[in-house]
């Protein structure tokens, strides 16, 4: 198991904003390239926006990626909640007050509408399963927006739904249990098949 930060945070040019999906996504190839094993499944797993960079990875890798798996992703560009908070990272007044993380997250925010309509037409040609995990109370990325947007954009017959009732965004921290059997059950059954 690999494990990143994402582009502008962590240890990974941290405080320094890269809002494109498709940059963030091809900065982790030669990652994969490195590191994946023709004799083991792939699975490739982001968390809210981590989801659409995960997407476009195996959309962009299709031979070298199992699959997908989204958690609570941030797909539906019409659903794109911003908060009032966010504005201190940007003005000049304010920003000393705001942590870099925070700084880069709302230059993501600010651009990340636009980012997902660059995809919206490209999700149909997916070839590997995409399993998205949603909780039903998120308010952070909205649960019926999101879901709607992945159930009528990625083909059927490669994307499952697993919601989990009365959960809100941040249950992959709160409550892992669930996600990481999930994710070994698939695990199992993907190398059982090669």
């Amino acid at each position: 198991m690999i494990s990143v930060d994402r582009l502008g945070y962590g240890f990974s040019e941290f405080g320094k904003a890269y809002p494109s999906i498709a940059f963030q996504a091809a900065s982790l190839i030669s990652l994969i390239q490195t590191y994946a094993l023709p004799d083991q499944a792939l699975i490739l797993v982001g968390w809210s926006y981590g989801g659409p960079i995960v997407a476009k990875l195996g959309m962009d890798l299709p031979q070298t990626v199992s699959a997908s798996l989204l958690l609570a992703p941030a797909l539906d560009p019409q659903a794109e909640r911003y908060f009032q908070i966010g504005k201190l990272a940007e003005w000049k007044l304010t920003r000393w007050m705001v942590p870099k993380p925070l700084e880069v997250a709302q230059i993501e925010k600010k651009n990340h509408a636009r980012e997902l309509q660059l995809l919206e037409k490209q999700w149909q040609f997916i070839q590997i399963p995409i399993w998205m995990i949603h909780g039903t109370k998120d308010k952070i990325v909205p649960y019926l927006p999101n879901t709607n947007f992945a159930k009528t954009h990625f083909p059927k017959d490669k994307f499952t739904l697993l919601p989990i009732e009365g959960v809100g965004h941040i249950f992959p921290i709160r409550n892992p249990k669930e996600v990481i059997q999930f994710l070994l059950a698939e695990i199992k059954k993907l190398n059982d098949t090669d």
